[in-house]
């Protein structure tokens, strides 16, 4: 088995990894890519710079930066690899339903789910974190419409 990789993109993210001492993604082999908390900041300016107030705009923009950082990571299909997701909500009331529009719109299809309240985030002005586990060409088949629940396959 080879040793994981760590990787930090050269824009804003990757730049907050250096004070804060993380990487972004770390690639542990087979395809499987783990993705360190995003939040909703820009992705060109990254965690120092403003994040904005709206939740809306918070949680599209944490959707975005996972995308992104997947992408740096080497999966072509970024938040459409995705198979798992974390949310973590200072909120949940006012961001559990944004973060199910933005799954369907960024992830779409149906990724194992956990959604986790907090009373703070690392940044105070975060609403929304969003940590993924994506996988290579994990691009989902499923019919959304359609539960498989107690199927042999």
């Amino acid at each position: 088995m080879s040793a994981p990789k760590y990787n930090n993109p050269p824009d804003g993210a990757g730049c907050f990894a250096d004070t804060v001492y993380y990487s972004q993604t770390v690639d542990v082999g087979g395809g499987l890519v783990k993705c360190a908390g995003q939040g909703g900041w820009t992705v060109a300016e990254g965690p120092d710079g403003p994040i904005p107030r709206p939740a809306r705009e918070q949680v599209d923009n944490a959707f975005r930066n996972v995308d992104h950082v997947l992408r740096e990571a080497g999966l072509a299909g970024g938040a459409r690899d995705v198979y798992l997701v974390r949310s973590y909500h200072v909120n949940m009331e006012e961001t559990l339903d944004m973060v199910t529009e933005a799954m369907r719109a960024w992830v779409g299809h149906r990724p194992v789910w956990t959604a986790v309240g907090v009373a703070r985030l690392a940044d105070a002005r975060m609403k929304i974190e969003i940590d993924v586990e994506a996988k290579r060409h994990a691009h989902c088949s499923q019919d959304n419409e359609t539960s498989t629940a107690g199927q042999a396959g």
